[in-house]
């Protein structure tokens, strides 16, 4: 491994623990105060050394965050595996951050999903950084454990504990098939259990073939993407055999198997045998299954980075007159969405009582009605919405009362008229210029909720398809899995819609498309604003 810190003492004692855990030193750098170079300056040059492996890296804040973008839209930048312990994610961090090294970490939620999206492997414990990496150099990086897990386990109780810590990981065990439950029950005890995790009980392990039809059932089943040997206080010679055992059978399959070795004594044959077949070897299942997570995202990266190689890794944006700015009303702001292929409700924009009963006439009922001003961001806080019209008596009613609370901020305040739509969820969907990686894009749990429920990911504009679909798979509150084809599709056309939209628009920064409801069959943008400033005239 080479290591890039941007602590010298820190990161050398870092890399003094690496050494001591049996991790070999390639380069060292020490980044300084990055008054000329900055670290990723340094981790580009690794990606083409070949005699590097893995960087590891001590990161506060990146200087020129787009870096590591370029970085990871080429194939040498996709396949290097870098591991991070970042740090600076707390408010008190941030500050000392920024008095160590001259700039503040950014923001934490962009800074995570980012470096998520381009499967950078951020950890926040040293124990961790130093056995992930352990993980990376003993597998190689295309037999990274990843995906649903097959366990087995000589305890039952070990599995309990394993099934527990993946859950609070999001880590998914594998549904087995009735075929490779039948295979794995016949061998079994009446007290044992052939369901994930296989609980094969310590009697299994006094038969050499029943134990290898149980690992080969696991490795042969469609569903099981990774195979964990939890092996629990075996020792000496009874241990060496299972180790011969797993790796034969683990050589004639491509998929990655790890294994727990939970107490237990006279190792070292063992461990010896399992490291000639790069299968990694750990003592705390909790810390494994930390592990496997942790290099998850590098492996769940590299097919939508691959998908986004074509688009521009660096997205400028013109020199903005700050002394200009440039709004969007509702209306404005979501004709321009419509002209990027986002749905929008039909609507009409009117300035009277007399108007809105037209509309709500015209358009049908039940309606929305809403106040239209640019000086005001936020109709919910004022009372500016009235939902479920359904005659013309209450859309008058609330015309009036709209028309009045809106007028004492804005006297030219309009008002919108638009069909309510029926929704089964609520998105949000939005745009900024972040200060280290400048436009980001985010999807997250919409609605009035979008400010409580923390909830959301980014990604660097342009956003891919690819990477618009593993944005919608990040969120945790919205039960995606129950989503049709139809409504997975349209919300991914209306992030990448939104991208284009910004791609074409680069006064912009900053807009909101909330929410962005889903509805039976696709998704609409029932609300939006966009803001930003006047481009100079001088090149803008």
């Amino acid at each position: 491994m080479s290591f890039v810190t941007q602590s010298g003492a820190f990161g050398g004692a870092l890399t003094t623990l690496l050494q001591e855990a049996g991790v070999g030193l390639n380069k060292w750098v020490a980044t300084g105060n990055e008054a000329a170079v900055g670290a990723l300056t340094f981790v580009d040059q690794l990606a083409r050394d070949e005699t590097t492996d893995v960087v590891v890296g001590y990161v506060e804040g990146f200087e020129d965050a787009r870096q590591l973008v370029e970085l990871k839209r080429t194939d040498v930048g996709i396949d290097l595996p870098f591991v991070v312990l970042r740090v600076g994610t707390s408010e008190r961090g941030r500050a000392a951050a920024s008095s160590h090294t001259g700039k503040i970490a950014g923001e934490s939620a962009v800074y995570d999903a980012v470096l998520r999206e381009h499967g950078v492997v951020a950890v926040d414990d040293i124990d961790l950084l130093v056995e992930v990496t352990q993980l990376i150099l003993e597998t190689g990086v295309e037999e990274l454990p990843h995906g649903r897990l097959g366990v087995i386990s000589t305890s039952g109780g070990a599995g309990v504990y394993i099934a527990d810590r993946a859950d609070d990981l999001g880590l998914e065990l594998a549904t087995l098939s009735a075929r490779t439950r039948e295979r794995i029950g016949h061998h079994l005890p009446g007290y044992g259990s052939a369901t994930n995790p296989v609980d094969t009980t310590a009697a299994v392990l006094n038969s050499t073939d029943a134990f290898e039809e149980c690992l080969t059932a696991l490795l042969e089943d469609d569903g099981v993407d990774t195979l964990l040997f939890q092996l629990t206080n075996v020792s000496g010679e009874r241990a060496a055999e299972l180790a011969d055992t797993l790796c034969r059978v683990k050589d004639e399959y491509e998929k990655p198997v790890v294994v727990c070795w939970t107490g237990g004594l006279e190792k070292v044959e063992s461990l010896d045998r399992y490291r000639a077949s790069g299968v990694p070897v750990f003592e705390n299942p909790a810390r494994c299954l930390k592990s496997i997570a942790a290099v998850g995202a590098f492996v769940a990266a590299r097919p939508a980075l691959h998908a986004s190689k074509d688009h521009p890794a660096r997205v400028t944006v013109p020199p903005l007159d700050r002394d200009r700015p440039k709004k969007l009303t509702e209306v404005d702001a979501k004709e321009l969405l419509a002209d990027y292929g986002i749905e929008t409700p039909m609507e009409r924009y009117v300035t009277s009582v007399s108007e809105a009963a037209a509309a709500a006439d015209e358009i049908g009922y039940p309606v929305v009605v809403k106040i239209v001003s640019s000086a005001i961001d936020h109709k919910n806080r004022i009372g500016g919405v009235r939902l479920g019209m359904g005659d013309v008596d209450a859309v008058r009613e609330a015309a009036a009362e709209l028309l009045n609370v809106g007028g004492a901020v804005d006297e030219g305040v309009g008002l919108t008229v638009q069909r309510q739509v029926e929704f089964e969820h609520e998105l949000g969907l939005g745009l900024t210029i972040d200060d280290d990686f400048g436009p980001v894009l985010m999807l997250g749990r919409g609605g009035t909720e979008i400010e409580t429920i923390d909830d959301v990911t980014f990604r660097t504009v342009p956003v891919s398809r690819a990477q618009a679909g593993q944005m919608l798979e990040e969120l945790t509150t919205v039960p995606v899995e129950s989503f049709t084809e139809g409504q997975r599709s349209a919300v991914v056309d209306a992030v990448t819609g939104l991208s284009k939209l910004f791609m074409d628009n680069r006064w912009i920064t900053e807009a909101d498309v909330n929410p962005l409801v889903v509805t039976a069959d696709g998704a609409v943008a029932v609300d939006a604003l966009a803001s930003g400033y006047e481009p100079t005239d001088d090149g803008g």
